[in-house]
């Protein structure tokens, strides 16, 4: 599973799109709204998330135990989707750093 991503900016997320050269420019910005509003609502994880995250994962690294809190962390967002990713990557870190 791979990590949430940020939620794209207008030319980025056009460039994962395929329309036709005859797509109106309104019916673009409406798909790109209604796509800005599904990412938003749905608690996309924040520039101040992955920090914490990598934090995390620091910490992890000083135990040695690094990967096994991001394979932990990915098992977690796997299972329950409504956990935040700072949160399964803290539950991650506890299971293997006592």
């Amino acid at each position: 599973m791979k990590i949430p991503k940020k939620v794209l900016d207008a030319h980025s997320w056009l460039e994962t799109q395929t329309y036709t050269n005859g797509e109106s420019v309104s019916l673009l910005m409406d798909d790109y709204a209604t796509y800005y509003h599904a990412a938003m609502n749905t608690k996309s994880p924040t520039t101040t998330d992955y920090d914490h995250v990598d934090l995390i994962l620091k910490g992890a690294e000083g135990y040695g135990v690094k990967m096994e809190v991001e394979r932990s962390a990915h098992q977690y967002l796997a299972t329950d989707p409504t956990l935040t990713l700072v949160e399964a990557y803290t539950y991650g870190y506890n299971d293997w750093v006592k």
